[in-house]
């Protein structure tokens, strides 16, 4: 019998990335059409000028998708809002990055689950982090391009989960992208509501809110875990801009919120200070500190970042090598404050370099 309604929805939220697309929907398309009536492809289009709607009508020749193009931009959280609330129809939902590949079983392996699990609410799917140019393909990508892509979470095991928080321990940063996350519609509802009060990249609920729902709700839920990396990510085109904010706000606050929801302190500690020492964080300082212009939500404070992290030895070796970068380079074009901040630091730090606080946990 045919049904009512799909299995599973997949979203996507898209604006003005119309080539970036025609590979994503390239990737899905074939897929949904195999699953037939379990699955829905939707494309929620946030009023863009481009070619976005052609990419559309070109993709449906390869398999079903819908269409929907917002008469104005409504913000872009407020767009995936809308995918989950009024426009998916399934039981579940995987709202998928428009520069984001399926691999050629990523489909069939999440309706697998979902069809042996229909009690779970949450599903992980692991993926592989791709770092490609910055401007849009001039051809469609394919996922089998990339077959020696590292995984983004090294554990590939499928396995049922007695309790989601049991990835949490691995690392709970890793329940901030979309595509991570397939999750019943209602749940999906709720996670992301969050979205639509304020603007996107001012709170963790704004940006990451399927690992905030992960940490208020589901941490002592049982869960499915998909190793199998089924998505090639792109890391350099949709949220290059908000990369400070992500490391240097985002990710510390989600830390301490998951601490908050029972994680074991000495657990995220691991973390902290791993993340202490990425070099997107080290970038991302690097940027505050010498260009105005950097997205963020409200002002950033080097001081309350130290004071917030001073337990950690890697907060000082983070400095160390901010300071010897830009010391002798482009520290007179530092504001005043930042400059006083990082001289004081510097000749802290020119001492023997056992002075340091390591008394990290």
């Amino acid at each position: 019998m045919p049904r009512s309604h799909p299995l599973l929805s997949i979203c996507i939220p898209t604006f003005h990335r119309a080539e970036w697309l025609r590979s994503c929907l390239y990737a899905l398309t074939p897929q949904v059409k195999q699953a037939g009536d379990l699955v829905e492809l939707i494309v929620s289009d946030n009023h863009s000028e481009d070619h976005t709607r052609e990419v559309v009508e070109w993709a449906a020749a390869f398999g079903p998708v819908r269409y929907h193009r917002h008469p104005r931009n409504i913000g872009s959280m407020r767009n995936v809002y809308a995918l989950v609330n009024d426009l998916a129809r399934g039981e579940f939902v995987w709202v998928i990055g428009n520069d984001d590949i399926a691999r050629e079983d990523a489909l069939q392996r999440v309706i697998a689950v979902l069809q042996e699990h229909p009690e779970l609410d949450y599903i992980y799917v692991n993926y592989s982090p791709w770092y490609p140019p910055a401007e849009d393909p001039t051809r469609i990508i394919l996922a089998n391009e990339f077959p020696d892509l590292a995984p983004g979470n090294p554990d590939l095991q499928d396995r049922y989960l007695e309790r989601l928080g049991e990835l949490a321990v691995g690392d709970p940063a890793r329940f901030t992208p979309f595509y991570a996350s397939v999750m019943r519609r209602s749940l999906a509802r709720t996670t992301y509501e969050m979205c639509v009060h304020g603007e996107a990249w001012e709170s963790i609920q704004n940006a990451v809110p399927q690992a905030v729902i992960v940490a208020r709700d589901l941490l002592d839920k049982p869960a499915w875990y998909i190793g199998h990396p089924c998505v090639v990510t792109s890391h350099t085109t949709s949220w290059t801009d908000h990369r400070p904010v992500y490391f240097l706000i985002i990710v510390p606050d989600l830390y301490d919120y998951f601490e908050r929801a029972g994680v074991a302190r000495a657990a995220v500690d691991v973390h902290r200070r791993r993340m202490l020492l990425h070099g997107g964080t080290l970038e991302s300082v690097l940027k505050v500190l010498t260009r105005p212009d950097v997205p963020m939500p409200g002002s950033f404070s080097l001081w309350g970042y130290i004071r917030r992290n001073r337990r950690f030895k890697e907060v000082w070796v983070l400095l160390w090598m901010i300071c010897k970068g830009l010391i002798y380079t482009r520290m007179a074009s530092l504001p005043q404050p930042a400059f006083n901040t990082l001289r004081w630091i510097w000749r802290k730090l020119r001492r023997p370099f056992v002075t340091v606080p390591n008394n990290s946990t």
